[in-house]
């Protein structure tokens, strides 16, 4: 099952970050952001965003909790987007999933082109002006390709992330963009081929 578990954490970071092209941030109104949220509902936390569009870099660190049928699940994890490549970091297991050749850029990282088609209304939110979209599971706001506000309700789990406080053209530490000396990392690519490699072992 943990394996599993981990095949599909691999196939969602591959499927999100498998379509970067280009880099699109150039018309935003900010050098830089950070982004403080909290979660409520079914999964309870925080998570901050710390964007610097000058050095294509982008990081997520999360702390959030998740309780659901009596299962409780902690992630504390981080995730980085250099320019170069996008990381995965579990900061328990001190584990990094690489996916290569990926840039920091928002559409890709936050994904807003997947809800076009569910787009409603311009709404304001924290005094920001946001496109929503009301989805089948839920609603999500977006600003400048950012989510500011999700409410959603997924297999039963319902769950609302909310942006509290929005920060911009303030300094970023480079570390929040470097990945912790003591983390593991592991490439995508070989985690995949090592899969398959197994399945094809079970299936004789």
């Amino acid at each position: 099952m943990k394996r599993l578990a981990g095949l599909m954490i691999l196939l969602v970071l591959i499927s999100n970050f498998g379509c970067a092209k280009k880099d699109l941030t150039s018309n935003r109104p900010f050098d830089s952001a950070v982004i403080s949220y909290t979660y409520q509902g079914a999964r309870i936390g925080n998570e901050t965003v710390y964007i610097d569009l000058k050095s294509n870099n982008i990081a997520v660190e999360t702390s959030v909790t998740t309780t659901f049928k009596g299962i409780v699940d902690n992630d504390e994890s981080v995730r980085i987007y250099d320019g170069q490549a996008a990381y995965s970091v579990d900061m328990k297991k001190k584990q990094a999933i690489k996916v290569s050749k990926q840039g920091a850029i928002i559409p890709e990282m936050f994904g807003e082109a997947k809800y076009l088609q569910y787009f409603t209304e311009q709404v304001s939110f924290l005094e920001k002006p946001c496109k929503a979209y009301k989805l089948p599971q839920g609603e999500i706001y977006f600003w400048q390709g950012i989510p500011l506000k999700e409410e959603m309700t997924l297999s039963g789990m319902t769950y609302t992330k909310t942006a509290t406080d929005i920060e911009l053209n303030t300094p970023i530490p480079a570390a929040k963009f470097k990945l912790p000396s003591e983390v593991e990392v592991f490439k995508a690519e070989d985690l995949m081929k090592d899969f398959q490699k197994k399945f094809k072992n079970l299936k004789r």
